[in-house]
């Protein structure tokens, strides 16, 4: 277990046989990206009303936000906010991990990685994806924010469902092949999901 309360942290975690990531937070926002060293690179800023417990297990590596702000404390929200970026290196050999991140208020922007499931969740906050390969299934969905999605292949590489959860509003339509074990899947309560092939 690692639960170091410094303020600025900067870890290195060996890969081998590590085949998930799971991160679970209100107020870090996350970026990924593909690293160029051999471990996995996590930097991060603790406070003294949160900070992040990363633990490892045989097969996985999982991260969890831990709050002391009560409820009548959040007129500190301010300085919750504050230096309040996740970043998170992936060597470019791990390309079959499963990946799932889970925020609140903030956003998720993922660059130039590879998974075999990618599955990204926010309350508010945006979801960016800029050139990710997913062998089999790409979840990215937030209730309040935009959903931007820049997707290696073509259209008829997968099956997408991609649309917002609005009657009022036009939904985009993919020449999809609904039998491709590839999948893409999009969702937005007030806007319209943006997908690009690149």
């Amino acid at each position: 277990m690692i639960n170091d309360t410094e303020e600025e942290k900067c870890l290195k975690l060996k890969m081998e046989n590590i085949s998930s990531l799971n991160i679970l937070c209100r107020n870090y926002q996350v970026k990924i990206t593909e690293g160029t060293e051999e471990e996995m690179v996590i930097r991060y800023h603790n406070n003294r009303f949160r900070k992040m417990i990363i633990s490892r297990s045989s097969s996985g590596v999982r991260m969890e936000e831990q709050m002391a702000v009560t409820f009548y404390e959040f007129f500190r929200f301010m300085e919750l906010m504050t230096d309040n970026v996740l970043e998170i290196e992936i060597p470019s050999a791990c390309r079959n991990m499963n990946i799932s991140v889970e925020t609140g208020v903030t956003g998720i922007d993922v660059s130039d990685i590879g998974a075999q499931n990618l599955r990204l969740i926010s309350s508010t906050g945006q979801i960016y994806i800029h050139s990710a390969h997913v062998c089999r299934r790409l979840s990215a969905v937030s209730s309040a924010g935009h959903v931007c999605c820049f997707a290696q292949g073509t259209e008829s590489d997968y099956d997408i469902d991609c649309r917002a959860d609005r009657k009022d509003v036009c939904q985009p339509f993919f020449r999809s092949d609904p039998s491709s074990p590839r999948k893409i899947f999009l969702r937005s309560n007030m806007y319209v999901p943006e997908l690009v092939f690149i």
